[in-house]
């Protein structure tokens, strides 16, 4: 998209090992340029899908707790 302005807000979490890490950054720093909402997660170590892969590691669960939290605050209100 050319115009990521008035988009919602958006959590994106990525791990540093996932092959779309440049890109999630990429989109989030678009979308803040463009007056947009973006909350970006870097979760050292982790790959595409680590998150579900291995849900009761701690780091899947801090990612967890995050997106969750990002929900909360976003629709608290």
């Amino acid at each position: 998209a050319d115009d990521l302005s008035g988009l919602p807000p958006a959590h994106i979490g990525v791990g540093s090992f996932d092959l779309f890490l440049d890109e999630d950054i990429a989109y989030a720093r678009a979308m803040l340029s463009a007056g947009s909402h973006a909350e970006l997660h870097v979760y050292p170590g982790a790959f595409h899908g680590s998150n579900s892969f291995v849900a009761d590691h701690p780091l899947s669960q801090r990612w967890s707790a995050d997106e969750e939290a990002f929900l909360a605050r976003t629709f608290a209100g």
